[in-house]
């Protein structure tokens, strides 16, 4: 910052970056982005900011850094975050996270805690971040959870009314006391 800034002073850097960069300024200023972008017709054309998805990116930190973790399955250190885009490609909420955590533990904060004026429907996961209480949980807040299963045709789905005929979906059920 330093070599960017010249002409500002080490010392209103650190206050700057000590007492004005934290979380909640971030937050609302991230939100006033994704208002303006919604606002722009090009947007429009998009998506109207009602579906979401999140996904986490990983990204390989040599260097030590606070939130670097160690990944037995890469075999090194990485830094990974959780990013949220809706369908107007705004970016509207993201959060680091180790790079050893699934996904599922954090879909539902983007989509309960960001401060923008998205009204969203519908999110989108992929298999990190699915879970059946990710179904309840965006059942109890008005939201349909939408995952891409991996191996969809190897699970079971569980049905509460085993008298009831669910066309399609048929071949994946599991019926109590069935096999």
């Amino acid at each position: 910052m330093e070599k960017v800034a010249p002409d500002i002073a080490y010392r209103r850097l650190k206050y700057v970056s000590d007492w004005r960069l934290v979380e909640e300024n971030q937050r609302a200023a991230l939100a006033a982005i994704v208002h303006g972008i919604s606002r722009l017709d090009a947007a429009g054309h998009w998506g109207d900011g009602t579906t979401s998805a999140s996904d986490g990116q990983r990204f390989a930190m040599p260097q030590k850094v606070l939130q670097r973790t160690y990944s037995t399955r890469f075999n090194d250190f990485a830094l990974e975050f959780h990013s949220f885009v809706a369908d107007n490609y705004a970016s509207f909420y993201s959060r680091p996270i180790e790079c050893t955590d699934r996904d599922v533990s954090f879909v539902l904060d983007g989509v309960l805690y960001h401060e923008s004026d998205l009204d969203l429907e519908e999110h989108y996961t992929d298999t990190h971040g699915y879970t059946e209480i990710n179904f309840a949980a965006f059942g109890m807040i008005g939201m349909r959870f939408c995952p891409r299963i991996r191996s969809l045709h190897r699970q079971r789905i569980y049905c509460a009314d085993p008298d009831r005929d669910h066309g399609v979906l048929e071949p994946v059920l599991q019926r109590a006391g069935g096999p």
